[in-house]
C-alpha cells in the first residue's frame, strides 16, 4: 500500500521536477543577461532544491562481497532479517569462521 502511494506521488511530481530543471537551464543559458542578478541566482538555487527533492533516485549497489581480516580475504554473506516496503534489515556475517587463537596459561 505504501509503495503504491509513493509510486503515485513520484509520478505526480515529475512535471514539477521537469519544470524546475527547465527553469535552471534557462537561467544558465549564455544568452540570458539576467542570470547575474541576485533574484535570478536565488531562483536558480530554489529550483535546484526543488529538483533534488522531487527527483527519483535509484538504489545504490552494495558492492560489499568481501572484507579483509588480519590480512586474509573473507567472503561476506548477508541475510534479510526484516522485510519492509521501503527497506530490508540485513545481517552481515563472514562466510568463513576465523580460527580462535588460544593462549596457554602456565
Amino acid at each position: 500500500m505504501l509503495y503504491q502511494l509513493n509510486a503515485t506521488y513520484m509520478d505526480a511530481i515529475k512535471p514539477l521536477n521537469s519544470w524546475a530543471r527547465f527553469i535552471r537551464d534557462v537561467n544558465a543559458a549564455p544568452w540570458n543577461m539576467l542570470r547575474f542578478m541576485d533574484l535570478t541566482r536565488t531562483m536558480d538555487a530554489s529550483m535546484e532544491l526543488v529538483e533534488r527533492l522531487t527527483d527519483c533516485y535509484d538504489e545504490p549497489a552494495w558492492e560489499l562481497d568481501h572484507t579483509h581480516v588480519n590480512g586474509e580475504r573473507l567472503a561476506i554473506q548477508y541475510n534479510v532479517i526484516a522485510n519492509k516496503p521501503f527497506c530490508n534489515l540485513l545481517h552481515f556475517r563472514r562466510s568463513k569462521a576465523q580460527p580462535i587463537s588460544q593462549k596457554s596459561c602456565l
